[in-house]
Formats: C-alpha cells, structure tokens, sequence
C-alpha cells in the first residue's frame, strides 16, 4: 500500500513560541518607547528649570536690593522672569516648587547628588521637580537650611555668587569714585575716615545698597591704606581672605588739596636791612604765591632763571662774601598761626655742620621756633621749649630735595617730611606764643639763623641752593604733603 507524504506546516509548538516572541517583542518596543518618553520628559523639565535658573539669575542682577522675586515657597514667578507661563510646570504637568531665601543668597544649601556625601553649596534658592512619579521626596530642613536630592526629583540651586561678585565689582568703582570726589571737595562734614561711606551716602544719595555687599555686609574701609573700600566677599569673614574683593584704590590726587599759601608778605635780604637800613621787596615769582626765585640785589644771593624744583628760577645762598639770607616780612608767631607748615625745596652743598634753612632765632639761647636747620649730617627741626628733633640724611648733589615742617600748636607737636617721608615725629613741640624779637619783630629768615651777628658769629649761613619756599596757614596731613612734593613731577 502506497503511503503518502507528510504536509509541511507550523506545529503549535512554533506557533506559541512566535507568539511569545511577538509579545516580548511588543513589551519590549512599550518599554522602549515608555523610556524614551521618560527621557524626554526629563530633558524637558530639567530645560525649563535651566531657564528659570538663568531668568532669575539675570533678574537678580537687575535688582540686587530686592533679591530674587517671587513668594516662597510657591510657583515660579513667570511673569517677573520674563518666561512663558508653561515654565511653572514640569513635562508631567505638575507645577514646579520655587524657593527663595528672603535677603539671603547664600541661606539655603543645595545638594543636587543623591551619594550620601554633603557636599552641596549655598545658594540663593532652588526650583524642584517630583519628576516621573511626581512624588516630592526632597524636602528643606528648616534647622540647617539644606535640601538633598532624593529618589527621581530633579532639583535644580539658584545661585548668583557671580552676578553678587559683578556687582559688588561695580559699587566698590562707585565708592571709589565717589571717595576720592568727596574728599578733593574738601567736604566740611567729614570728620575722619571713619565715617567717610555714610558720608558718601548722604552727600551722593547713594542707594542703602551702596553700604551693604549683596551677602548683607558693611563695605569695610581698608585698614591698610584707608583709601580704598572692601568687601568681606561670599564667606563673609573678613581679614584679606582670599575671597575678598577690593574696590580700586584712591589715587593721590584724592585728597582734600591744601589751602592757598600765605601771600601779601614780601622777602628782604636780611643783611641790608640790618646794616644799612635799605628795605628792597622781593615779589614772588610767577606761578607760586610765595616762591623764591626771583631776580633782587643782594650780596650773596644770585637769583637763577631755570633748574629750580619746578623747573623755572631759584636762588643761589653763597656765605663766602657775607652771612647772608632773607628776611620773611610776616607776623607767623603760633598765636597768629596756631596750625602752620612750611614748604621749600632744597638742594644743600655741603652735609655736615649747621645751616639754616628757616630760622627764627636772634640770639644764642633764644628758643628756636619752627626751625629747619641742618645739623650734623642730618635735618633738624624746633620743637620750641620741648628741644629739637634731627634725622634724614642731608644729600649733597644735583638733586632737588624737598622739606616740610607741620607746626600743630592745638596738640601741640610737629613733623618733618624729607622727600615725602616723615622722618622726625609727631613730636612735642611747645611754642612760646609772644617771644620778642629784635627790633620788637617778630621776623623770620631764609638761609640764615638771625641777622644780628651777621659779621661776628656763626650764623648757621645756608650754602646751596632754595626754591619753592612757601608757607600753609594749616598743619598739612601725609596726603597733602603728598601732593606737594609730586606737583613738579
């Protein structure tokens, strides 16, 4: 019997397997498509809260006194940011949780990695998502200001350490500007350095921004140069930590400027005067209230064109034909003048042994009042009854050298500047207020100690060369002297 062939087909076995394979393979796209979707989603809200987080960075930056806008905690402020309104919500539909730290942008900590290690940083506030299964499980510890990430929440800090920096940057430039402004109007209410940011304030109408950095702390004047202001920057201790930032310094032109010198007084050479009784009146030269530079007969003083200290004339003192000097026609006893500095720039032939520069002395034991004198190598000054002060070294040379003694009879003390540098005080120094002098005058010299023994002593005879001599109805301060010694440069 002839037997058939057997028909080829599917046994049920194949067909369950393709269906299970069909199936996987239908979970698997769904699983696939469920993730991507997840992804997407993710992409989305993190994309919204990076645009939130810059909006209100950049607004912070436009309003540094109010800080970051919105109530907190609650919805993103879309409107004061600047932002569609679909950035209050995350890709799931479920609106953002905005938090903000009222005048604080450093008061919450944001930890945005779930690894058990703290290691978040402080910000101004954050914006949170319960992401995929819109369940909020970070939340803020009201003790220690800090919010950790946890589980699928997506949490996103709003920090504007840089924007605090820029402007902290751009007040401490106001400051600055504003200080040195203020103090080169010579601004009758500034009573110190101490008070000088509230005075800023008040004379400029500054905004009450301008005395708080944006981490809430007072703009510190630099104790190191008192010219300048800081800030005690983002960790708040202040001492030159490395993250404090200084406003630019105060040049030297910033400062009160001193008064005009006294003027209307006249200079007589000393020796004629005395002897002969021939009065000759010395003008001051151009430019300079009461420069000495000027062409006048006088033995033993030549009066020079150019090369002085500021450039143009001064005057030669040569002892070898008389004793020789100048005498200051000007009533400057410390009851006049209670507060005085005298000024001269100097250029000394020989170092050692005395020679006047300013003298009031008549006689050898006469106290010698606001005296500039060189003694013994160095530079003396008169501290009245209290006794003289020598130090700096007197410079022969080609080199001009500039001298300035500041009497203070209110204290009482005095000071003495060689080249910008005090190098003699404050010192005591108690001026008899009415000593007579000769001829009942009260009289000052250049270049000389005193007239009267002219032809017969040691008259202490300046030899070199004076210019620039001037005399300030103030006690100058460092600043000022300052701007003295720098004003030929």
């Amino acid at each position: 019997m002839r037997r058939l062939p057997r028909e080829k087909g599917f046994s049920l076995l194949m067909i369950v397997l393709i269906f299970v394979v069909v199936a996987a393979a239908g979970v698997g796209a769904a699983f696939f498509a469920a993730k991507i979707k997840t992804i997407a989603a993710e992409r989305q809200t993190s994309k919204r809260m990076l645009a939130i987080q810059a909006a209100a960075e950049q607004y912070y930056r436009g309003h540094p006194d109010t800080g970051l806008p919105g109530p907190s905690p609650g919805e993103v402020p879309t409107a004061d940011l600047n932002l569609p309104q679909n950035h209050r919500y995350d890709a799931w539909g479920k609106p953002f949780e905005y938090y903000r730290e009222s005048g604080n942008i450093v008061g919450v900590k944001v930890d945005t990695t779930d690894n058990g290690v703290d290691d978040g940083n402080w910000a101004a506030g954050y914006i949170l998502s319960g992401g995929l299964n819109q369940n909020i499980e970070s939340t803020l510890n009201p003790i220690t200001h800090t919010i950790t990430k946890q589980g699928d929440d997506i949490l996103v800090p709003i920090n504007v350490q840089a924007e605090a920096i820029e402007i902290t940057v751009a007040e401490l430039a106001v400051l600055s500007q504003k200080s040195c402004a203020y103090l080169k109007a010579c601004q009758p209410n500034l009573v110190s350095y101490a008070n000088l940011l509230e005075a800023l304030i008040g004379e400029y109408s500054l905004n009450a921004t301008y005395k708080t950095d944006p981490w809430g702390h007072d703009y510190i004047l630099n104790p190191a140069t008192n010219n300048n202001f800081y800030s005690s920057g983002p960790n708040s201790t202040a001492g030159y930590t490395t993250d404090d930032i200084y406003g630019p310094p105060l040049g030297s032109e910033c400062v009160c400027p001193p008064p005009p010198p006294i003027s209307g007084f006249s200079f007589n050479p000393a020796d004629i005067i005395t002897f002969f009784g021939f009065f000759v009146a010395v003008s001051p030269s151009a430019g300079s209230a009461n420069a000495v530079g000027l062409s006048f007969p006088a033995n033993g003083i030549s009066p020079q064109s150019s090369g002085g200290a500021d450039g143009g004339g001064y005057i030669t003192f040569d002892p070898t034909f008389l004793n020789t000097g100048l005498r200051v026609n000007e009533d400057l006893r410390p009851s006049t003048y209670p507060k005085l500095t005298v000024s001269v720039w100097v250029r000394p032939d020989v170092a050692g042994g005395n020679h006047a520069v300013f003298s009031t002395d008549t006689n050898a034991t006469a106290q010698l009042e606001r005296l500039i004198r060189q003694s013994g190598g160095n530079y003396s000054v008169s501290g009245g009854l209290s006794g003289n002060y020598s130090d700096g070294p007197v410079t022969t040379g080609a080199t001009w050298h500039h001298l300035a003694a500041v009497y203070d009879q209110t204290v009482p003390n005095v000071t003495l500047y060689l080249d910008n540098v005090a190098v003699i005080g404050p010192s005591p120094a108690d001026m008899p207020n009415n000593q007579v002098f000769q001829l009942g005058n009260f009289v000052y010299f250049i270049g000389i100690r005193g007239p009267i023994l002219m032809f017969f002593g040691n008259q202490w005879s300046f030899s070199g060369d004076i210019d620039e001599f001037r005399i300030y109805p103030d006690a100058l301060t460092a600043a000022q002297i300052n701007l003295l010694y720098h004003e030929f440069d």
